[in-house]
């Protein structure tokens, strides 16, 4: 009988007892790879993701009965975040580099995890982290050295507590709309069939490469969620991105209003005028650059909200969309669109919600 495992001690995906003081030994990836890049030759995908997957099981922390793995992907945003804003912070000519280099870092980082259909938490740690860390700085830093009224922090902390209700209620609810099997369905026609999980589906089913599951109306798998967005979630998915962009604006128009030279724009609404001098104090500079990383993210969230309601409007889901036959110009509007129903009728079947019985066009 084997002796238990210690505090430092793990059981590898190899099903070895390993150490973690070994996490930077024997590894033949890396050997190869420094090879390569010594050497001038191309480094293949296949070593880097197993030098990625290696890395990522080796990366544990002491514990009782043995060491426990760390996602290490969860855990690089928590760092990279603080990192980002603090570099930011340093100068005006260091903020420019810092919110140009951002977008292009997500965007690549996100053509990776498309490429290979694989689960990650980054981007959902990515989203936990701002809200969190942009709460925190408001809270403790904002509030005491900017001009923070207290109805416009009530506000904002409405605005936190909306937001992380409803992204539980768009995880919670994505279950709903697995198709796990036939017989779920059994009352109606089962045009469609998922050649991977191999049975039957109904009209609008769509399967789903990184959750390997079917889903009902099946819009997207979102990253920054971590999970599918589908026909029983889909409503609270927009009811999160109204919210968190709501919850961007408010923050970065707070901060820039009190940190900056404000201007009256129409009764309470003031805008920022001369932020020139913020860089002089280090709290000042934290606060105006997380300002500009909630306009950047806010720009993106916006473009994301006015999508998905283009969508409703021409009645398809974002993997209809997709993957329609032909790149039509309009963004989908003479493509075709079997399921809808009208400009005003989609928006009404979307906020009385459809029956799966009846989600065909001609019932």
């Amino acid at each position: 009988m084997s002796r238990p495992l210690c505090c430092c001690e793990y059981i590898d995906e190899d099903g070895e007892r390993n150490h973690i003081l070994g996490c930077c030994c024997n590894c033949v990836e890396l050997d190869e790879c420094c090879e390569r890049l010594v050497t001038g030759r191309k480094i293949p995908w296949r070593i880097i993701k197993s030098i990625i997957m290696t890395g990522s099981d080796r990366f544990r922390i002491p514990w009782l009965f043995g060491a426990r793995k760390v996602s290490l992907d969860a855990l690089l945003p928590i760092i990279l975040l603080p990192t980002f804003i603090l570099c930011a912070a340093q100068g005006v000519w260091m903020s420019v580099v810092a919110f140009a280099f951002l977008p292009i870092f997500l965007i690549y980082v996100h053509f990776l995890y498309t490429k290979f259909h694989s689960q990650t938490n980054f981007f959902f740690s990515w989203n936990i982290t701002s809200i969190v860390f942009t709460f925190f700085l408001f809270e403790f830093v904002g509030v005491n050295i900017l001009e923070i009224r207290e109805d416009e922090n009530f506000v904002f902390c409405s605005f936190t507590v909306a937001v992380f209700f409803s992204l539980y209620k768009v995880k919670k609810k994505e279950r709903l709309s697995y198709v796990n099997n036939e017989h779920q369905y059994s009352q109606i026609k089962l045009d469609n069939y998922c050649q991977v999980c191999n049975i039957r589906v109904p009209a609008r089913t769509y399967h789903c490469f990184t959750c390997q599951v079917c889903f009902l109306q099946r819009d997207q798998h979102c990253a920054w969620l971590n999970c599918c967005i589908a026909q029983y979630n889909h409503s609270w998915y927009m009811i999160f991105l109204l919210f968190h962009f709501s919850y961007l604006v408010l923050c970065s128009n707070l901060i820039l209003t009190t940190a900056c030279h404000p201007f009256r724009v129409w009764g309470a609404i003031m805008l920022p005028d001369d932020c020139s001098d913020v860089y002089y104090d280090s709290q000042f500079a934290i606060c105006f650059v997380t300002s500009l990383y909630c306009i950047e993210a806010s720009i993106f969230i916006g473009s994301i909200l006015i999508h998905e309601c283009w969508l409703i409007s021409i009645g398809m889901t974002g993997h209809e969309f997709r993957n329609r036959s032909k790149r039509t110009l309009c963004c989908g509007l003479f493509a075709s669109r079997p399921y809808s129903k009208g400009f005003i009728r989609n928006w009404l079947s979307y906020f009385k919600g459809e029956n799966i019985l009846l989600q065909y066009y001609n019932i």
